[in-house]
């Protein structure tokens, strides 16, 4: 698997796995339309869930890692 497929997928899970439980969470307690319990759910998720990109460091393409709870970059090998 290429770093680039590799970057989209850890991208896509990580919103994925925090989309659906704040959207079920959403639908039961607080908004009864599902439309709207999907667009706060997309907002919520969009700010707290972590950014994965390729980059190039020395020459060689690394996925960097920046999220809101951690300071800095962070580097996956």
């Amino acid at each position: 698997m290429s770093l680039k497929i590799r970057a989209f997928t850890y991208q896509f899970l990580s919103f994925f796995v925090g989309f659906l439980p704040i959207k079920i969470l959403l639908n039961q307690l607080v908004i009864a339309s599902s439309w709207w319990a999907s667009v706060a759910a997309f907002v919520v998720v969009l700010i707290i869930a972590p950014k994965f990109q390729l980059t190039k460091v020395d020459g060689k393409e690394v996925i960097a890692m920046s999220w809101i709870f951690l300071k800095g970059i962070r580097f996956l090998k």
